[in-house]
């Protein structure tokens, strides 16, 4: 199965993708907002500020799981509270 991950740089995706990876039949890529030096799955770029993907990251993809997100251990501030309201 092609699965294509987004946050999978994170907490929860780095997890997610090592059990993934545990199946030979997975081949895993993700979307990535900026490129990881030595990185062991394939990766792709992907700018959701400005409407940016690689539409190449899609080809021939059986499932896409999203993590991408807010940090959850920073701190709820005025200012990121605006950013969502």
């Amino acid at each position: 199965m092609k699965i294509l991950v987004t946050g999978g740089t994170g907490l929860i995706g780095k997890k997610l993708i090592s059990k993934l990876n545990q199946n030979p039949n997975n081949k895993i890529s993700i979307l990535s907002r900026s490129k990881i030096k030595n990185y062991k799955f394939k990766q792709f770029y992907w700018n959701p500020k400005f409407n940016e993907i690689d539409e190449k990251s899609l080809i021939g993809i059986d499932c896409i799981i999203h993590l991408a997100g807010e940090n959850i251990f920073n701190l709820w501030t005025k200012k990121k509270k605006k950013n969502y309201l």
